[in-house]
C-alpha cells in the first residue's frame, strides 16, 4: 500500500483568479450546459442488489457447470458459520482480498482513500494518489460485478437466508464506499482541470507577448519561448481524463470547460507551427510550398500531442447566449480539427503558399518582419 505522497511541485491552484468568461469568449449572463454522463458503476450495484432481492432467484440455467461448481464449493465450505461465510463470499466476490475490503469498515484501503480526500482540500492529488484511488474504485466494482455474474449463472442456490442477507449488506456497503471514492476522484479531476486551464492561460499569455530576434528564435522577456511537449501532453491528459468522469460532468462549471476547449485549440495550434520553429524548418530550402504540404506538416505536429493522450473521452457543451444555442464537442477529434484549421489559416497569411488562385499572400506584423529576416 502506498504512503501518502507529498504535494506535487506546482500542483497547488493558481493564486491568480482567471476570467473564465473572457477565456470562453462569453458575455456575462451566458451559460454553458454540460452533457450528463451516466454512472455505469452505480448501475452495476443497483442491478446486483435487484438480483439478490428477487424472489425465487434470477433466471439461470439450472444444472450448468457454474451451478455445479458452486454446489461443490458449498460442500467444501467449513462447518463453522463464520469461516463458511468467508469461504463462500470469496468464491462469489472474487477472492479474500475483496471480502476483506467489503466486510471491514476500517479497511486500510478505504482509510487511505479518505486521507487522500482530506489532502485534496489543499491541492490536487498527484498522479500516484489518483491512480491508487482509481485502482481501489475498480476493485470494489469488480467484486460486485463478480457477484452479479455469479448470480446470473447460479441463482446462488444453496445459500441460506442469512447468507443472502449478509451478501446484500456487503453489496450495499461496497456501493457506499464506491460512491465516496468516486466523489473524491471527481473532485480531484475538477481541480486538475482548473489547474490545466491556468497552465494553458500562462502559455497563452506568453504567446500573446512574443518578440523576435534576428536569428528567428522566438523570445519572451529575453527567454526562448518553448512549449514543452511533455507538459502539454500532461495538460491534455488531465483535461480528457476529467471529461469522461460522471461526477465532473455533473458538478463542474461548463464555462470552465469551454475556456479549456478554446485554450487547447489556440495553444495546440501555436505549438504546431511556431512553438518548435516548424515553419522555418519546412521552408528553409523551398520558397513556395502548396497548401497540402503545409497542412500535412501541421497535422503531423498536432497528432504528436493529441494522439499521445491516454484518454479519448467526449463531452457535449451547449453554449447558450440570449436566443442562441450551439453544441460544441469537447473531444480529441474536435480539438485536432479546429487547431489544424486555425494553424493552416495562420500560415497561409504569413508565407508564400502556392494554390490555384495565388502565388503568395500578404505578410503581416512581426511575423512578416521575422520571415523577412529569414529570407522569405
Amino acid at each position: 500500500m502506498p504512503d501518502m505522497d507529498e504535494p506535487t511541485a506546482g500542483a497547488a491552484r493558481s493564486e491568480k483568479t482567471l476570467d473564465i468568461y473572457e477565456l470562453a469568449a462569453l458575455e456575462r449572463g451566458a451559460r454553458v450546459d454540460v452533457q450528463a454522463i451516466p454512472d455505469k458503476t452505480l448501475e452495476v450495484f443497483e442491478q446486483t442488489l435487484d438480483f439478490i432481492t428477487q424472489e425465487g432467484g434470477a433466471q439461470h440455467e439450472s444444472g450448468t457447470a457454474s451451478t455445479e461448481r458452486l454446489a461443490r464449493k458449498l460442500e467444501e465450505a467449513p462447518d463453522d458459520s463464520e469461516l463458511r461465510k468467508g469461504f463462500i463470499f470469496a468464491e462469489i466476490l472474487g477472492g479474500y482480498d475483496a471480502v476483506n475490503d467489503l466486510t471491514r469498515h476500517d479497511s486500510p484501503a478505504y482509510r487511505l482513500s479518505l486521507r487522500y480526500g482530506e489532502a485534496m482540500l489543499s491541492c490536487p492529488l498527484g498522479g500516484r494518489e489518483q491512480s491508487y484511488l482509481e485502482e481501489y474504485h475498480d476493485a470494489l466494482k469488480y467484486a460486485v460485478e463478480n457477484a452479479r455474474d455469479y448470480y446470473r449463472k447460479t441463482g446462488l442456490e444453496g445459500l441460506t437466508v442469512e447468507e443472502m442477507q449478509e451478501l446484500y449488506a456487503l453489496v450495499m456497503g461496497a456501493r457506499d464506499k464506491t460512491k465516496k471514492v468516486a466523489e473524491i476522484l471527481g473532485q480531484n479531476l475538477i481541480l486538475r482541470v482548473e489547474q490545466a486551464v491556468a497552465q494553458l492561460h500562462h502559455i497563452r499569455e506568453k504567446i500573446l507577448h512574443v518578440e523576435q530576434s534576428l536569428d528567428g528564435i522566438f523570445l519572451v522577456d529575453d527567454e526562448v519561448l518553448f512549449i514543452a511537449t511533455t507538459e502539454l501532453r500532461g495538460i491534455v491528459d488531465d483535461i480528457f481524463r476529467g471529461v469522461g468522469n460522471h461526477y465532473l460532468a455533473g458538478n463542474i462549471d461548463g464555462v470552465l470547460l469551454l475556456a479549456a476547449r478554446n485554450l487547447l485549440i489556440e495553444v495546440v495550434s501555436f505549438y504546431s507551427y511556431y512553438g518548435k520553429h516548424q515553419i522555418y524548418q519546412l521552408f528553409a530550402h523551398d520558397r513556395s510550398v502548396d497548401r497540402r504540404h503545409v497542412t500535412m506538416r501541421i497535422r503531423s505536429e498536432i497528432r504528436k500531442i493529441l494522439n499521445a493522450c491516454k484518454e479519448d473521452n467526449k463531452l457535449v457543451l451547449t453554449r447558450i447566449m440570449e436566443d442562441e444555442e450551439e453544441n460544441l464537442d469537447l473531444s480529441i477529434e474536435a480539438i485536432q480539427c479546429e487547431a489544424e484549421k486555425e494553424a493552416v489559416d495562420a500560415v497561409v497569411k504569413i508565407l508564400p503558399i502556392v494554390d490555384a488562385t495565388s502565388q503568395s499572400v500578404q505578410k503581416k506584423g512581426w511575423v512578416r518582419r521575422l520571415f523577412g529576416w529569414l529570407g522569405f
